[in-house]
């Protein structure tokens, strides 16, 4: 499927929705939650380009795609944003505050108004290199300023019980408290991904249950990256 017929599909399924929407309150059914009977908040999918994961998170969560809409989004009309595809230029601009592109003032105004903005672990530049050397760790502190300002960042197969409230996402970048920090993971298996991230936050130390177990792959990274794992006594 090429990209037109992608996007006609997904335009299709808006006026499906909407029609079935006019019918229930014809039908005096009552609205979905939002801030009032005539108007449903809704998740904004923010992305620059079209792709299948995206579009699988538009159906699920019955969102508005901002790129569909050509970026003229009522934000009053919004929940929360879903920022696909964060790239090093968009992360900077946000973090530095100077949107100057469709999808960095959308995210931005977003954060004005204070809506829920999460960012896709799997979408977002920065996490497809390498978790280590000066330049990462420089760009990493802009990750970490937006964390700071409420971005969640969350694996694309916690979105939905995330956004929810069903669940709460991992930590990562920014969470921790600096360099050097000691980072407490509480999970049964300490995997490598667990010591990448402790390494994006500054975390010199990571402490474990007592019983946890860590994987080859987690004590490699760590005597690679001079972490020290401690279990809890």
């Amino acid at each position: 499927m090429n990209n037109q017929e992608l996007v006609q599909k997904i335009f299709e399924m808006v006026k499906k929705a909407m029609a079935r929407l006019d019918e229930d309150q014809t039908e005096g059914k009552p609205a979905a939650p939002g801030r009032d009977a005539g108007n449903i908040l809704k998740p904004l999918i923010l992305t620059s380009e079209h792709g299948k994961t995206c579009h699988q998170a538009f159906e699920r969560l019955g969102a508005v795609c901002a790129l569909l809409d050509a970026y003229k989004v009522d934000m009053d009309e919004i929940c929360c944003v879903i920022m696909y595809d964060l790239t090093l230029e968009n992360m900077f601009k946000l973090a530095y505050g100077c949107p100057d592109n469709a999808f960095s003032k959308l995210a931005a105004e977003a954060m004005l108004k204070g809506k829920q903005v999460y960012a896709v672990r799997e979408h977002i530049e920065l996490l497809k290199y390498e978790q280590g050397g000066a330049y990462f760790k420089l760009l990493s502190e802009n990750l970490r300023k937006l964390q700071s300002c409420g971005v969640v960042v969350v694996a694309e197969a916690d979105l939905d019980s995330v956004i929810s409230g069903a669940k709460k996402p991992e930590k990562t970048a920014g969470e921790c408290c600096g360099a050097g920090a000691s980072l407490e993971v509480g999970k049964k298996v300490l995997t490598e991904s667990d010591v990448r991230h402790a390494m994006m936050n500054g975390a010199s130390e990571i402490v474990i249950r007592q019983k946890a177990i860590v994987t080859s792959l987690a004590a490699e990274y760590a005597v690679k990256r001079n972490i020290t794992i401690t279990r809890k006594t």
